[in-house]
């Protein structure tokens, strides 16, 4: 038996920051509709009856609301937050290490990765002080600068011009941790999408579907759009190296680029 746990905010517990228990409860629903026969959803509150005749009045699976012992504890994001969960719960854990999934969701980690396959977005760089942040920003009319881990748009600043004083505290600060940021000139947005995928224990990369994402006009997610056609085989083989460095980091489990 599957476990599903909804922590949603698994790049904030990554980043340090406090978890945003309103954004999993909204989310939360997500999971019976991943969720096959015989599987289980592990929520912090109960659930009502008639959202559970919703579920399956459309056709999904109604998963269990409690867990067997000795089941498998699933975290939409394998984080030690989610290993603790299973801890708690009684629940097997079987997700990768933890120094792997922090190496893998880390922004510099991915730069790195997007030189060397020769996909990286030209002028992006990593920028260790306040200085070189400032002097990367006296390049471009509009940037972005993001910190090591955060996602559909958060924990960034976006920015046309020199950085003001509160950015440059926000940029002394979050370099306080003592991990670089990520600097890219911001570009015209043709189109926005995502190429999800899964590694085995192996390390062995698939691709398993093309997902396009709606986005605002400062790239701050808003929902996806599924039934995309295939890749092109050029831009497929980027995203399976991508699977491929993460397997060779000792990470295992669901990906997205």
């Amino acid at each position: 038996m599957r476990v599903f746990h909804p922590n949603f905010d698994f790049e904030l517990e990554l980043a340090g920051l406090p978890p945003t228990a309103r954004r999993n409860a909204e989310l939360e629903p997500l999971l019976f509709y991943l969720a096959e026969e015989g599987d289980a959803v592990l929520l912090p509150e109960p659930v009502p009856e008639a959202f559970l005749e919703r579920v399956a009045r459309w056709g999904f699976a109604t998963p269990r609301l409690e867990a067997s012992s000795g089941a498998e504890l699933v975290g939409w994001g394998a984080s030690p937050g989610a290993r603790e969960a299973a801890r708690r719960a009684g629940l097997a854990w079987k997700g990768p290490p933890a120094d792997a999934v922090r190496q893998a969701n880390a922004r510099p980690f991915g730069h790195l990765l997007e030189q060397r396959l020769g996909v990286a977005i030209e002028g992006a760089s990593l920028v260790g002080t306040r200085a070189e942040a400032e002097l990367s920003a006296t390049r471009f009319d509009r940037w972005v600068l993001k910190a090591p881990f955060g996602t559909a748009g958060r924990n960034r600043l976006l920015r046309r011009g020199p950085p003001s004083t509160a950015d440059l505290v926000w940029i002394e600060k979050t370099l306080a941790a003592g991990e670089p940021l990520l600097f890219e000139p911001w570009l015209d947005r043709v189109e926005d999408f995502g190429v999800q995928g899964e590694v085995d224990r192996a390390g062995a990369a698939r691709v398993l579907a093309v997902t396009g994402l709606d986005c605002g006009p400062t790239g701050v997610y808003a929902g996806t759009r599924i039934g995309l056609p295939p890749l092109d085989p050029r831009l497929e083989e980027v995203a399976l190296e991508a699977g491929r460095a993460l397997g060779a980091l000792g990470y295992h489990g669901p990906y997205g680029v």
